[in-house]
């Protein structure tokens, strides 16, 4: 899977876009279990998004090499896994060791547009359905420590070609 910049001409995407978008700190070491209900039926991203400029040199860093070493054989780790679970079923699961799997790109006039206002960073998406409820499951490992000190936002978010 792999994610691009897209043009927009809106300020960023639109709010049914996103089914969850919850801040990360450190207390998500103990684990993470949130649910979310999307508004609109599709493939969903799970991603982690930083705010621009980013003030954590180390992980402005660690964002910027993941961001650029997408697709290739030696990715940017991130030390975590992702479950989401309907009516206590798997639907999908992923994990941040693989490196990320597509980048997004939101400037300041919108998707792609203007200065970079946030990049976030995709590991793996699922179909979801609309109006259903899910539980998404973030387990954090010690090393993921210093990428939640700069509170990225986890996020589910609608891969817009695949609306229905």
């Amino acid at each position: 899977m792999t994610c691009s910049c897209i043009g927009a001409r809106e300020p960023g995407p639109p709010a049914e876009w996103f089914a969850l978008k919850r801040e990360l700190t450190v207390n998500d070491l103990n684990g993470l279990h949130a649910t979310f209900t999307p508004a609109l039926s599709g493939e969903y991203y799970i991603a982690l998004s930083f705010r621009e400029p980013l003030q954590d040199v180390e992980v402005r860093d660690l964002v910027n090499r993941s961001a650029s070493s997408i697709g290739m054989d030696d990715p940017v780790r991130f030390d975590f896994d992702w479950r989401i679970v309907r009516d206590e079923k798997l639907v999908a699961g992923g994990t941040g060791r693989h490196g990320a799997t597509g980048v997004i790109d939101t400037g300041s006039e919108g998707l792609g547009a203007g200065p970079l206002k946030s990049r976030a960073l995709a590991f793996g998406k699922f179909a979801a359905e609309a109006n259903r409820v899910y539980i998404i499951e973030l387990q954090a490992r010690p090393a993921f420590a210093s990428v939640l000190r700069a509170n990225p936002q986890l996020e589910v978010r609608l891969e817009p070609m695949s609306r229905q």
